[in-house]
């Protein structure tokens, strides 16, 4: 979250949010009866005395009480919903509902009804980040998943064919475990991620072959790019796997300041 200006005495900011998790702390910051101004949106209403009719959409700047805040998870905007306070005259927009679509990169001044809370100041002053890419390895399923602070979403499930019965169990498994590394290292790629750690869950049997496979094609294409690679032991991979591996903590341990929001 990038602070542009902040006024504790008259309890403003302006900030421009950085990332969808941005917009996430900014849906904690907010509150009923804050003060909202943004760039915006508004359809003219143009009357003849008698009817009234919808013209064009334009761009203007406007100041709302705030009534209720949405945020989806995951998506890029953050709706904030209020009765317009501030508007241009030719809006004829006084007093009526307005809803502020906040997206990553949007300049946004809010006043606060009252004093900033303590932790309103802290989420001010964090930035967003992803925490990790979790490879979570099962039998028959494994889901890729960014651990994220707004919680987990999952990128991708792959799922094992069942093979030739009469190969052997660990030569059934290598075109499968194969895939997953493949497709964990194209993510890893993705810069917009900003993934830089990843956590590989599994059973102890598939833990040990799938760190084979590793070794064999992630780690040649990633060593040297700061990443941090963290092995943990579940009883069962695939989506069950990511929640079994999030409820034991054994995720918070591994990153200290971790808050997972959505239990």
């Amino acid at each position: 979250m990038f602070v542009k200006e902040l006024d504790l005495k008259r309890s403003k900011v302006v900030v421009v949010p950085e990332s969808t998790d941005d917009l996430y702390r900014l849906s904690l910051i907010l509150e009923r009866d804050d003060l909202v101004y943004a760039w915006t949106l508004r359809t003219l209403r143009i009357s003849d005395g008698l009817t009234e009719r919808r013209g064009e959409r334009v761009k203007a700047y406007i100041g709302i009480r705030l009534e209720k805040v949405e945020f989806q998870e995951f998506s890029e905007k953050l709706r904030v919903h209020g009765v317009v306070i501030e508007a241009p005259d030719f809006l004829h927009a006084q007093g009526s509902h307005h809803t502020h679509i906040i997206e990553p990169g949007k300049e946004v001044l809010i006043v606060k009804k009252s004093r900033f809370k303590r932790y309103q100041l802290k989420l001010l002053e964090e930035r967003g980040r992803n925490w990790a890419l979790i490879l979570s390895v099962g039998e028959d399923e494994t889901a890729i998943s960014v651990l994220r602070d707004q919680g987990v979403e999952v990128l991708l499930t792959i799922h094992r064919s069942k093979g030739d019965i009469k190969t052997s169990i660990r030569e059934r498994y290598y075109d499968y475990l194969s895939e997953v590394a493949r497709k964990s290292l194209e993510i890893l790629s993705r810069r917009e991620l900003g993934v830089e750690t990843l956590i590989v869950a599994s059973t102890p049997l598939l833990l040990k072959w799938f760190r084979e496979e590793l070794n064999r094609t992630v780690l040649p294409q990633v060593r040297g790019k700061g990443y941090t690679i963290y092995e943990v032991e579940v009883s069962e991979g695939g989506i069950a796997g990511v929640y079994e591996l999030l409820r034991s903590g054994k995720v918070q341990k591994l990153f200290r300041n971790l808050r997972i929001v959505f239990f």
